[in-house]
């Protein structure tokens, strides 16, 4: 129905010299959406919607148009953007956020199931295999799922609990067309990761598709319905030209106002991030009392900037130094009781601080509140932080740290993305890259829009 992409590619090749011509043939689809909820008694529920929508599968992205707002995922660069139509904008995010949310989220879950029996509560959770399923990603142990044929439906299923199925007025598609579908599959819509393989071997675009989920809350459908694939001339490559960054408006009241403000002028805030030679350094730690220097030192190595090490003088001013004795005891703290005072330590040392370095201590308390499950202690000192100093790397990391532990993984993501804008070769973020090749090695499909057995050796 479209032209294999390998015939598309040596026509390219042959024409190239010569000749301008249009990109390979993507395929666009029409889908309307139905989903639907049933709640368990007492149970609040999402309300039922339809929504259409208009998809296109191409070469390196997919884009997915509700009304004015359009969402891609660009796979060649690992980022997702929301385009608003009608104002021309755009917001740019990970691609590894998703991911990285339902990666978690699965974790969590499992350790609530832990806990809920180690301490024996009568309380029904869902089955692991649900939480794939909504969440679709796979947890240690594999689970196979059954493909069969019930009268006209294609159902997957595993053992009698019925996940996917699909009529059999399906549409052929070659190998990559079927990736590119099922990855449209698994980022709107999730599916357990055993359904969606066996879904992509079949190498056919369904006209109807219908997902079962049993969530703690009842039963939810979604129900697709699937026009004829149709070709549609798409840039091999995702481009923004057109549209413009939205811009935060309104002034930075909340922690989330000011990453967001941060995330649209992070280029101009690494230009005004501060790097001074080890003799500029030197002299101005001479002139300060032991405390004042090392905050000093500090706010420098937060900030990305590596320094050289301390002369034995100063290191032993800063042994002796009854604040800094106090300070080294507070950042050390561990236990419930060792934060609580940890805290109150930080909260009398700041008079002892210069003004400038204040925000240094709210950083660290900031910190020790996290600790301690107190978001919205931390979220405020977090805020006082950024606007002391809104270039600072190693703010971003921890306030991305506490999104992170709060599931709020976009902005988790954003700041740490911030930070490295600030640092980017600072290798306390070295951590994050570790988390993002983690999640490509364990979940390689959801950054693939070729088959495996199709890409070059």
């Amino acid at each position: 129905m479209n032209m294999p992409r390998l015939l598309c590619q040596v026509v390219l090749a042959s024409l190239a010299a010569t000749l301008t011509v249009p990109a390979c043939a993507a395929l666009r689809l029409s889908v309307t959406v139905n989903a639907k909820s049933q709640a368990n008694p007492g149970a609040k529920v999402p309300p039922d919607r339809t929504v259409q929508s208009e998809v296109l599968l191409g070469d390196t992205y997919l884009s997915r148009r509700d009304g004015n707002t359009t969402v891609v995922y660009d796979f060649e660069r690992r980022r997702r953007y929301v385009l608003d139509e009608a104002a021309k904008t755009y917001d740019e995010y990970s691609l590894f956020d998703a991911l990285g949310f339902r990666e978690l989220e699965l974790r969590n879950r499992a350790a609530l199931r832990k806990m809920a029996a180690s301490a024996k509560v009568d309380r029904q959770l869902p089955p692991e295999l649900e939480d794939e399923h909504e969440l679709s990603v796979q947890g240690a142990t594999p689970r196979p799922v059954d493909v069969r044929t019930e009268g006209v439906e294609q159902v997957y299923a595993s053992g009698d609990t019925t996940l996917l199925s699909h009529g059999k007025d399906v549409t052929p598609v070659s190998p990559s067309d079927a990736a590119r579908f099922v990855q449209y599959l698994r980022y709107s819509f999730s599916g357990h990761p055993s359904v969606l393989a066996a879904l992509q071997k079949e190498q056919t675009i369904p006209a109807s598709i219908n997902y079962t989920f049993r969530p703690a809350w009842g039963t939810g459908t979604i129900e697709l319905r699937i026009g004829a694939p149709r070709q549609a001339d798409a840039p091999s490559t995702f481009t923004l030209a057109g549209y413009a960054p939205r811009q935060p408006a309104g002034e930075a009241v909340t922690l989330d106002d000011m990453v967001d403000r941060a995330w649209a002028s992070r280029s101009a805030l690494a230009t005004r991030t501060v790097r001074p030679s080890a003799e500029t350094l030197a002299a101005s730690l001479r002139e300060q009392r032991p405390f004042g220097a090392f905050l000093a030192v500090t706010e420098y190595r937060i900030g990305g900037v590596a320094l050289p090490p301390l002369p034995d003088e100063q290191k032993q001013a800063l042994q002796d130094d009854p604040d800094m004795q106090q300070l080294s005891k507070a950042l050390g703290a561990k236990t419930q009781d060792e934060l609580r005072q940890a805290v109150t330590t930080l909260q009398a040392l700041r008079p002892q601080a210069a003004p400038a370095q204040r925000y240094l201590l709210s950083l660290f308390e900031a910190n020790d509140h996290v600790m301690l499950r107190e978001a919205p202690a931390a979220a405020t000192l977090y805020l006082d932080v950024l606007r002391a100093n809104p270039t600072l790397a190693g703010a971003y990391k921890d306030i991305g740290d506490f999104y992170f532990l709060r599931l709020d993984t976009r902005r988790a993501w954003r700041s740490w993305e911030i930070a490295r804008a600030l640092a980017p070769l600072w290798p306390t973020l070295d951590s994050i890259t570790a988390r993002e090749r983690a999640l490509v090695t364990r979940f390689p499909e959801y950054f693939e829009l070729v088959p495996s057995a199709q890409k070059a050796p």
